[in-house]
């Protein structure tokens, strides 16, 4: 899953694979190219950081999830 959050027409991607394990990795790439990537354990875990996630962008002034062509 592919989302994006933009803010003056800049975005902040964020990707979220499957991993072999049932985990999820959560990786989230500035608008600078700068990236982070974080191991999630399980679904419950991939819910709670998502919600955080999206409260802190919303929180700074930036708009989404929004889509986008890539």
């Amino acid at each position: 899953m592919i989302f994006f959050f933009e803010q003056g027409g800049r975005y902040v991607r964020c990707e979220l694979l499957p991993l072999p394990d049932g985990g999820s990795e959560l990786i989230v790439t500035e608008p600078e190219g700068e990236q982070t990537v974080e191991v999630l354990e399980d679904s419950a875990e991939v819910t709670r950081r998502m919600t955080e996630l999206s409260q802190s962008l919303l929180s700074a002034g930036w708009w989404g999830p929004v889509g986008r062509e890539i």
